[in-house]
């Protein structure tokens, strides 16, 4: 995979927390794993998946000892996807956390945030 993953519709792009994070980090939240024609590992959700996504997540807050943020109050849209991706860093970017968990956690939230405004939410990685 690689450091870097790159969603689509959306144009998220994020890059896994070095040396902190594997990209298989991602598998973690469901989905489907496909080879593309290169050869290349690519990754599909749905929204049938959130539910499965959430589970996951809430794990990880029991884990982690916080709140789940409040989807709702950010825009259904990449700049949303940014806002949230801020706000859970000043949260949790310098935090007392581990920071392994907190990395799989933001991940999962970001991929949680962009079901909310696409039907079918696709990644790339770095190659």
């Amino acid at each position: 995979m690689g450091r870097y993953a790159f969603f689509h519709p959306t144009d998220f792009e994020y890059k896994f927390a070095f040396a902190l994070q594997p990209s298989s980090d991602i598998r973690s939240f469901g989905g489907v794993m496909r080879h593309s024609v290169a050869g290349d590992m690519a990754h599909e959700w749905e929204k049938r998946d959130m539910e499965d996504i959430m589970m996951e997540l809430e794990v990880l807050i029991n884990s982690l000892e916080i709140d789940m943020p409040k989807f709702e109050s950010y825009q259904k849209t990449l700049d949303g996807t940014h806002r949230i991706s801020s706000d859970l860093y000043d949260l949790l970017g310098s935090s007392h956390h581990n920071q392994t968990l907190v990395a799989r956690f933001r991940l999962g939230c970001f991929i949680y945030h962009q079901l909310l405004y696409v039907e079918k939410l696709g990644v790339n990685y770095e190659t």
